[in-house]
């Protein structure tokens, strides 16, 4: 548990990491190349700002407060959600039972948005623990910090692997199930009331032309050649 739990805040932190490198360096950039321009310097330290780029630097990367916080978050809400999601799919594929189908929304949400907030809570937030462990990581050395970011990396692309796969597999299963005959056969039977009560509707079925009947009848044939 102990393991699950380092490699749960391993990965918040360099999700953060990951944040906070494209906030600066690439969403960021114009915004980094304008600081340097020497008249909005001088409008700086007209306000006693002498290097604003070093300080929106070092906000942004405030593990305390700013949006790179809340985005982190965000994304380690997804992850815990989307393997929920797949534990459903899987859960579907065994059983048969299409929970999203037969239950409501507000139910489905709750089943993989409480859990997500749940653990998440209490792995990295309770108490702001998350600080003390990124205080941790930080004192870590480069090799060590490169190899649990290969690590993370690779566990995120895991999770959309597990959520991709577990819509394969389910789309398998739905397709498999309609390609019986006896699926195909419940297909055509609904194909063909409705299209009857189409050509019925406002005539009496006793009075269709004898030859009608016997067109339909080949359409029918028609409809269940392929089937056994």
């Amino acid at each position: 548990m102990k393991d699950i739990l380092l490699l749960w805040q391993k990965m918040h932190y360099n999700i953060y990491r990951f944040n906070v490198f494209t906030s600066i360096y690439v969403f960021g950039l114009p915004i980094m190349l304008l600081l340097k321009n020497k008249y909005i310097l001088e409008v700086y330290k007209k306000r006693g700002i002498s290097n604003p780029e070093k300080l929106i630097r070092r906000t942004i990367s405030n593990p305390k407060v700013g949006t790179i916080n809340w985005l982190t978050d965000g994304f380690m809400i997804l992850f815990i959600a989307l393997v929920c999601f797949s534990i459903l799919n899987f859960i579907t594929i065994t059983s048969g039972y299409v929970i999203w189908k037969d239950w409501s929304p507000l139910v489905f949400i709750l089943l993989i948005g409480i859990p997500a907030i749940v653990i998440n809570y209490f792995a990295l937030w309770q108490n702001d623990k998350y600080l003390t462990y990124f205080k941790e990581f930080e004192k870590e050395t480069r090799k060590m910090k490169r190899k649990w970011a290969l690590i993370s990396f690779s566990l995120v692309l895991g999770i959309f692997g597990l959520s991709i796969f577990s819509f394969y597999c389910i789309n398998n299963t739905s397709r498999s199930k309609t390609s019986t005959p006896q699926a195909k056969e419940k297909i055509i039977n609904s194909f063909l009331n409705k299209a009857e009560d189409s050509l019925y509707q406002g005539i009496d079925k006793d009075s269709i032309d004898a030859n009608i009947e016997t067109r339909l009848e080949k359409i029918e044939d028609s409809l269940y050649r392929n089937i056994n």
